[in-house]
């Protein structure tokens, strides 16, 4: 895979400086002016494995589980269907979004329906290696020494889940409780600075742009009987009849 990485990233770097037109992400990536004349061959392929592995699949992820919880909750569906209209009316969506990307800007429901499914379903889960050994003391006041290379899980899912950070409601769907702007330190889907995922920003666009899509705006959908699955969150499978 590094090979065949490697040999289109030669391939760019030479017809970089020649090539018009449409650039792919890998040209712009080359062409930064703060990045790419510095970047070795080998974080470059790092790069593009990060946004075509990780990105794909936890975006296809988050996306089915957006339409799973708006066809759980048609109160938020309508609410989001309001947003998208009062922004681009029904009509040459896409062409107005090409035209001012800024609009997405406007649609502040539409990203609390992603955190708020972020929140609920994160696509992965975030683990850290101790480099060293690491003393911690929890809210209860217990302390801890954790040993050197000892990896570390930080259960996002369960956090997602608890109380006295998201309130009595915390099971339920509410992308309200992201508009108010506060946004607790909790909320770790990508995790957090320093080290917090490059595609942040990639991610909630790619997202957007497919939930303002024909489906959300003049087609109706629905789900299958989840009573007949059967979800294993730590495995990440799925069974059903």
């Amino acid at each position: 895979m590094d090979e065949a990485i490697g040999k289109q990233v030669d391939l760019h770097r030479n017809a970089s400086l020649e090539k018009s037109g449409p650039r792919d992400i890998l040209d712009l990536a080359l062409n930064d002016p703060e990045y790419g004349k510095q970047a070795t061959t080998s974080e470059i392929i790092d790069q593009m494995k990060t946004f075509w592995f990780a990105g794909n699949d936890t975006t296809s992820s988050v996306l089915c589980w957006v339409f799973v919880y708006l066809h759980r909750n048609p109160p938020a569906l309508a609410t989001l269907r309001k947003e998208i209209a009062d922004v681009f009316g029904t009509k040459d969506v896409a062409n107005q979004i090409i035209e001012n990307p800024k609009l997405l800007n406007q649609l502040d429901y539409t990203l609390a329906v992603i955190r708020e499914t972020l929140r609920l379903e994160p696509p992965a889960q975030m683990i850290r290696t101790t480099h060293e050994p690491y003393h911690v003391t929890t809210r209860s006041g217990n302390s801890y020494v954790i040993d050197k290379g000892t990896a570390i899980l930080i259960n996002s899912y369960q956090m997602a889940r608890t109380e006295n950070i998201w309130g009595k409601d915390a099971l339920e769907f509410k992308p309200e409780r992201f508009l108010a702007g506060n946004i607790p330190i909790a909320f770790m889907p990508f995790s957090k600075r320093p080290r917090d995922c490059i595609g942040t920003n990639l991610a909630y666009l790619e997202v957007q742009l497919r939930v303002v899509s024909r489906l959300i705006l003049d087609a109706d959908y629905s789900c299958f009987d989840d009573s007949k699955v059967s979800f294993h969150t730590g495995g990440g499978s799925l069974s059903g009849n």
